[in-house]
């Protein structure tokens, strides 16, 4: 089905308008919107009504309760790690514990049109110790957007129930709640983990974990297709939420192109008042990928962090904000990596799509990601490294860059792929057409691979190529699945719908399931029923939600 290659050296806050009214009684137990699903049955919208919830307590240093999904691939590095082990048989592959129903399974002609590239949160809503699958549902099913909290329940008929569902007050249209992935925090002091989301048409919304109730919202007037970013950017021990924009106003302005797009950032938990703290216009979008945070420079004796993100100008952004309020910002224009211009097209179509890896391998802070010399050509694209050396009391930043790979990858994002004494880094590639930027349904033809990379030399490690499969717009998901010790890398193949299993040390794959006709979302991993190993959840396109796992 597919063929290794031989290693390689290369290089607000407001009411919404239709919720009217007044704010229901509501308990865990009774939440607003509770849709008991069986397995598999399709769900029944029914209309929710919300107020904001502004919280009035003092002011309350920021929460860890449990495991937190700050932002796409989980972490601020976007590892896409994740922590404990599993017990799926890799000569058997994962058994499927449940499925729930989203939408209803789209038919072939819209699979151009369906769009699920989620990759879903994990985290204990209602402080139970487990945790819940927060659902963002695709755009285009011809339903209503939804947020959809699930609540694993093992040994029960039905294995899984929604704890309440988010319903979005206008009706379906082509731009709805599918995003890389929303995010969890505490919004209101209560210790308990909250549901951060964006929406298509500007908004930027937060939901309480245990309720589904609205805590606070605020309207960019911006098209989003990244989501939110949690992360506590100054060290005052409050948590700060980042989103990156496409243009204005959203989604009227999709049609425009690349001009236009705007970095937000707001307070988690806004205590009472306004959450916007500031913004930053970008010359162009860079809204295809979410930002990698870090603190650069931890010798300065500060516990500022810098956002790291690509752009659609055609430059890896640097940027973090001073006590004083004046934002940084420094850049690197990835034409330098060819700067003859390659295939001809490097130039002012040379953008930045994917969202980068951040790591310190032994030599100082690494990006790592995919880029396009050409934006309107798909098949030409790159995977390259740059190191980062900042000396934020100056303000300055230093580019160093490493190496730059010729692999069609610029919608699948890097992960970091550890093993034992050394790392790698890996990630997805095919974009399955061969002429323009294809579409997330469309197998023309189906094409793509996916590579383990030496972040320190660029040498390609091991290397699969698919046959007669591909259109790879997921990113891969990194995890030790069967208890062995090392590591496995997952991946969704669009084209047609399987999810695969690579052993990270040789790549050979382990094993395979066919989920629904096409799949591009991105795994989450985590251990939803803290029986101690983990599951493996991941959206389809026959509108259903997989949670796979292993023999216990």
């Amino acid at each position: 089905m597919r063929r290794q290659r031989l290693p390689l050296l290369l290089v607000v806050f407001v009411v919404l308008l239709a919720c009217t009214q007044p704010r229901p009684d509501l308990t865990p137990a009774a939440t607003a919107e509770v849709v008991a699903s069986t397995p598999s049955a399709h769900e029944t919208a029914t209309p929710f009504h919300a107020v904001s919830t502004q919280s009035g307590n003092a002011a309350v240093p920021a929460a860890n309760p449990g495991q937190q999904w700050l932002m796409f691939h989980s972490d601020e590095l976007h590892t896409g790690v994740a922590e404990g082990v599993g017990s799926v048989n890799p000569a058997t592959g994962p058994r499927v514990r449940w499925t729930y129903q989203v939408t209803a399974p789209p038919s072939e002609a819209d699979f151009i049109k369906y769009r699920w590239y989620s990759s879903f949160p994990l985290g204990d809503l209602d402080g139970d110790g487990t945790l819940e699958v927060v659902v963002t549902t695709p755009d285009n099913s011809g339903e209503r957007d939804r947020i959809i909290a699930l609540k694993d329940m093992p040994g029960q008929n039905p294995p899984v129930q929604a704890l309440w569902t988010y319903i979005s007050p206008l009706p379906p249209s082509n731009w709805g709640f599918d995003q890389y992935s929303a995010a969890l925090a505490d919004a209101d002091g209560d210790g308990l983990l909250d549901v951060f989301f964006s929406t298509k048409d500007g908004f930027v919304r937060v939901l309480k974990g245990t309720t589904g109730q609205i805590i606070w919202e605020y309207d960019t007037s911006h098209f989003i297709e990244a989501g939110p970013m949690i992360s506590d950017l100054d060290g005052d021990n409050y948590r700060e939420v980042i989103i990156t924009t496409d243009c204005q106003p959203a989604p009227d302005c999709v049609a425009q192109g690349i001009q236009g797009g705007a970095l937000y950032v707001f307070a988690a938990d806004p205590r009472g008042g306004t959450p916007l703290l500031w913004s930053l216009d970008l010359p162009k979008k860079s809204d295809s990928a979410e930002a990698a945070i870090a603190d650069l420079d931890a010798a300065d004796g500060r516990s500022l962090k810098a956002l790291v993100f690509g752009s659609w100008d055609g430059n890896l952004h640097v940027l973090w904000r001073e006590t004083d309020g004046r934002v940084i910002q420094n850049q690197f224009d990835i034409r330098q990596f060819e700067s003859g211009g390659g295939h001809g097209g490097v130039g002012a179509n040379t953008v930045i799509r994917s969202t980068p890896l951040l790591y310190d391998f032994g030599q100082g802070w690494t990006a790592v990601f995919g880029w396009m010399p050409d934006w309107t050509i798909g098949t030409e694209a790159r995977i390259a490294a740059v190191r980062i050396n900042a000396d934020m009391r100056a303000g300055t930043v230093e580019f160093e860059p490493l190496w730059n790979i010729s692999r069609d990858d610029w919608k699948s994002s890097v992960a970091l792929l550890p093993l034992g004494d050394k790392n790698l880094v890996v990630t997805g590639y095919g974009i399955g057409t061969t002429a323009g930027t294809g579409n997330y349904g469309l197998c023309d033809p189906p094409m793509g691979g996916i590579l383990a990379i030496d972040p320190l030399a660029g040498a390609v490690v091991w290397e699969n190529e698919f046959h007669n499969e591909g259109n790879v717009r997921g990113s891969p998901a990194v995890a030790d699945l069967d208890g062995d010790g090392g590591m496995e890398v997952v991946l969704t193949v669009g084209c047609y719908g399987k999810i695969y299993a690579f052993d990270g040390t040789t790549g050979a794959q382990e094993w395979s399931l066919q989920l629904g006709p096409r799949t591009i979302g991105t795994p989450s991993i985590g251990d939803l029923d803290g029986n101690g190993t983990l599951e493996i959840i991941v959206p389809s396109y026959d509108g259903k939600v997989y949670v796979l796992g292993g023999d216990r």
